[in-house]
């Protein structure tokens, strides 16, 4: 390794060398900020030294690079390794200095740092910086001062270029000239040049680009995966694999890659990992290393951009007239599983694989993803998120056995079924109750929920979330005097307690001219003027709008989200769906209101918030002047409201709330009983029951 001091311009205006930023470098990157950062100390080193008569030099970092000789006639190339975000900036302030300048001086910089005078043809020589490939269209055209093209625009190279040009435009020249910003500003840049000798395996380029910090942004996981791919093979190697796959990869999810890069490694280890960031994506990488170290490179880029086209139709599904994979039911069951959750990406690709190697039919891919959208729809209108990360990575396990089972709807819905506890399938009586205590006007997927349900009700197609639908509260946020004597003395509390709630809610399109009016002018609005089904059914019928008329809406309302929306198979619906084994080796603890905080406190039933009763102790609420358990009370009010499940078995502490949390997910809610009781006594449902 040598090492030099020196000026950036004579460095530059050596026409014996060319620089050569390699396949596995990242894309030019720097934005209009750090670029004025460079402006800034290019007019102020200027400054110094023209106006202020104090000699001055500014450092500009390092250089990391190492020569490759050429054939006779053309220049040696500096590979470089660390600098090529400093090089590009430089070189594009250098081709906006040249466009603003007269001439003599503008044909000297092109002549001496822009490209090289010893290449008589036109060859990538000719210029004497040669990008990666997504930006050298661009930067070569800037050079060259050929014309840019719209799409060329948007290119940071352009816009970096664009922005030195507007500045130099704008400067004040009576204080600092343009022509001086040459030789007594940028001429002024220093830099160290260190020189690896390739020959000696302690000076290899890729630990030291990864161990060296540079001014630009952190590498990403991607960017340090492809360096890793690229580095130590030749150039035309690099060049081959750029092109023929990493370049594929970059072009079909672009702002995508590190997430796709972690998704595949899960897809491959069949665990998860955490998502990527510029905390954790050394350690992404690193691991990245111990699981393909192995893996022959060209293979392993063949894979890559493979699953990387299973990813653009996931990640880029819409829910249109674009199907990108194909098939328009599958796209939209992909663009519903973003929607929703991204957790199983890597799952979903596998499922893709299988899918064109038609290990899977049309019909079953959709069996198995329309479980998966329930699955999340349910798990989200619940809240439940803990442990889904963790455990849906590991299904890519159960590949073979999902292609191989006669009926793939019902065998994805038994891998998540053993899943442990807190990644459990909600069955539809958990799904009911979540949805029918649930403040759900400011559940962000609302209004996406009842646009789905809408286009199954209208049996037509249906775009969810178009623009100028709303959602509508019927019983209106704020009570008008009309409103008032129309619910009645209890008003106050029908309101508080139901005007968020899911049966007061429908869709409207563009809801501001009903703000709140009467029920009667409502109904009209929705008879007569909306074409949305929704806003019809069980609404324009009633003669008024209070307590009992939401909830008898809203139970149609579930009824309809349950089947329609986000159904799951028939044995299902009201099994406890999770691995009991997993579930009681950690939860064979005795649900405790008392060790909970809660009693004295009032608490509501889930699927009708006016029913509350108060808690007594550990154990019992009062009820109507009585004396319950949780279960048992809960066994008594679905019966008189003819909801009984087939097991007749109610886990209390899931159907009961304080405040806006269910029982069940309160903290400390759950307390070990003492002795061998842990082995026999699970919660006060599982005794009673």
């Amino acid at each position: 390794m040598r090492s030099k001091d020196e000026k950036l311009l004579k460095l530059l205006s050596n026409n014996d060398l060319t620089f050569y930023i390699p396949p596995y470098q990242r894309n030019y990157d720097w934005d209009e900020e750090q670029c004025e950062v460079f402006y800034n100390d290019v007019i102020q080193t200027a400054d110094k030294n023209v106006n202020k008569g104090m000699p001055t030099e500014h450092f500009f970092g390092t250089l990391v690079y190492s020569e490759q000789k050429t054939p006779f006639q053309e220049p040696d190339i500096l590979v470089l390794t660390d600098g090529q975000q400093r090089i590009t900036t430089s070189m594009l302030f250098l081709a906006a200095l040249r466009d603003t300048l007269e001439d003599s001086l503008a044909a000297s910089i092109d002549r001496k740092y822009l490209k090289n005078e010893n290449v008589g043809n036109e060859t990538q020589y000719k210029i004497k910086l040669k990008q990666v490939e997504s930006d050298w269209e661009t930067y070569k055209r800037i050079i060259l001062r050929e014309p840019i093209s719209l799409d060329q625009k948007e290119s940071q190279v352009y816009k970096n270029y664009k922005y030195f040009l507007d500045k130099l435009h704008e400067n004040p020249e009576e204080k600092v000239s343009n022509a001086s910003l040459l030789d007594e500003g940028l001429g002024k840049f220093r830099v160290v040049e260190i020189e690896l000798d390739l020959s000696n395996p302690w000076e290899n380029p890729q630990e030291i680009f990864e161990s060296m910090n540079s001014l630009g942004k952190p590498l990403s996981l991607a960017d340090l995966v492809r360096n890793w791919l690229l580095m130590g093979e030749t150039i035309s190697t690099q060049e081959k694999l750029y092109h023929d796959h990493w370049l594929i990869i970059e072009k079909r999810i672009p702002g995508k890659l590190s997430d796709f890069i972690r998704d595949f490694m899960q897809l491959y280890a069949h665990q998860s990992y955490k998502v990527a960031s510029n905390a954790n994506h050394k350690t992404l990488y690193a691991e990245f290393k111990r699981l393909f170290t192995r893996s022959e490179q060209e293979e392993l880029f063949r894979e890559l951009a493979e699953y990387s086209e299973y990813y653009r139709w996931i990640v880029f599904a819409e829910y249109s007239d674009k199907f990108c994979c194909g098939n328009p039911r599958i796209t939209r069951k992909l663009w519903l599983i973003q929607q929703f959750s991204s957790v199983a990406n890597s799952f979903v690709m596998g499922l893709l694989k299988r899918w064109k190697s038609q290990e899977l039919t049309d019909n079953e891919l959709e069996e198995i993803l329309t479980v998966l959208v329930s699955y999340l729809v349910r798990r989200s209108a619940l809240k439940l998120s803990a442990g889904t990360n963790k455990s849906i990575p590991p299904l890519a396990k159960q590949y073979d056995r999902l292609t191989k089972a006669t009926d793939k709807g019902v065998e994805m819905a038994n891998l998540l079924s053993e899943l442990d506890y807190p990644s459990r399938l909600p069955n539809d009586s958990e799904f009911a109750v979540g949805l029918a205590s649930m403040d759900f006007y400011h559940y962000k997927p609302a209004r996406l929920l009842l646009s789905l349900l809408e286009e199954k009700l209208s049996k037509a197609w249906h775009f969810p979330n178009e623009e100028g639908i709303q959602i509508e509260h019927i019983l209106p946020q704020k009570l008008s005097a009309q409103w008032k004597r129309d619910l009645g003395a209890d008003c106050k509390e029908i309101h508080q307690t139901y005007v968020n709630v899911l049966g007061n809610l429908t869709l409207i399109r563009f809801n501001q001219e009903l703000g709140y009016k009467p029920f009667e002018e409502k109904k009209e609005v929705y008879r007569d003027k909306s074409d949305l089904t929704i806003s019809r059914r069980k609404i324009v019928r009633r003669d008024k709008w209070s307590r009992d008329e939401i909830l008898t809406r809203q139970k149609w309302l579930i009824e309809q989200l349950t089947i329609d929306v986000a159904p799951i198979p028939d044995e299902f619906k009201e099994a406890n769906n999770w691995n009991e084994e997993r579930r009681t080796s950690s939860r064979r603890w005795r649900f405790n209101m008392e060790a909970a905080g809660i009693v004295g406190e009032e608490i509501s039933f889930g699927r009708d918030p006016s029913i509350k009763a108060t808690v007594l102790d550990a154990k019992y609420v009062m009820f109507n002047g009585k004396k319950y358990s949780l279960s048992a009370l809960t066994r008594q009010i679905l019966t008189e409201r003819n909801e009984v499940n087939r097991s007749g078995g109610y886990e209390g502490s899931r159907w009961w709330r304080y405040q806006d949390s269910r029982l069940s997910d309160l903290p400390n809610a759950y307390i070990k009983p003492e002795g061998n009781d842990d082995i026999d006594q699970l919660d006060d449902a599982e005794n009673e029951d």
